[in-house]
Parts: structure tokens; C-alpha cells; sequence
């Protein structure tokens, strides 16, 4: 078994914030989360059926941070309204270091 050790993001941390935020603004009833993980490589991607994020480019403080959070260990960050309806929020992290438990 191998876990990532302390010092790395916490994947179900930064999952959490996203859930949050999505069920208090996203007004929607459906919350669709895809959690991949392949070798040391993490892709999260959450989104919701709610009625989408006006700007992109705004960022208030609690997306700011969590933007901040997954760059600051060298992830990607995104969110993006959907063709429909919804918000898409992702992160992306590559070589989590990983040790043996």
C-alpha cells in the first residue's frame, strides 16, 4: 500500500472545499464528482448542475486560496462554466511522491 506522505496536498481536503462551495453558490440538486488517480498522477474533477459561475476570471478569497493550495505543489487549477448549465471545477497534480505503508 502506498499513501502520499504529509507534506502533499490532501486530495479529499481540496474536494471538500470544492463540494462546499459548490452546494452553498451553485443553486443546483446534482454534484458529480470524478476522482482519478494513475500511477503518482491525480486528476479531480467536480461539477454541479447548478446555474454556472458568471466570470471565470473573478476569484474570491476561498477559490483564490484553493488555486493557490494546488499550485503551490505544482497542480493545475480550473473552473469553468458548462455548455449547458453548471460549473466544472478540476485539479490536477502530478508526481505526488508516494511511500511504501
Amino acid at each position: 500500500i502506498r499513501r502520499p506522505p504529509r507534506s502533499t496536498p490532501k486530495p479529499s481536503s481540496a474536494a471538500s472545499d470544492v463540494y462546499k462551495r459548490q452546494v452553498k453558490h451553485s443553486g443546483g440538486d446534482e454534484i458529480t464528482i470524478h476522482l482519478t488517480m494513475k500511477a503518482n498522477n491525480l486528476l479531480l474533477v467536480i461539477e454541479d448542475n447548478g446555474i454556472g459561475i458568471e466570470d471565470t476570471k473573478i476569484r474570491k478569497s476561498g477559490t483564490r486560496n484553493m488555486e493557490q493550495r494546488i499550485e503551490k505543489h505544482g497542480g493545475n487549477f480550473s473552473i469553468q462554466k458548462l455548455p449547458e448549465q453548471g460549473t466544472s471545477v478540476s485539479f490536477q497534480i502530478d508526481n505526488i511522491p508516494l511511500v511504501k505503508i
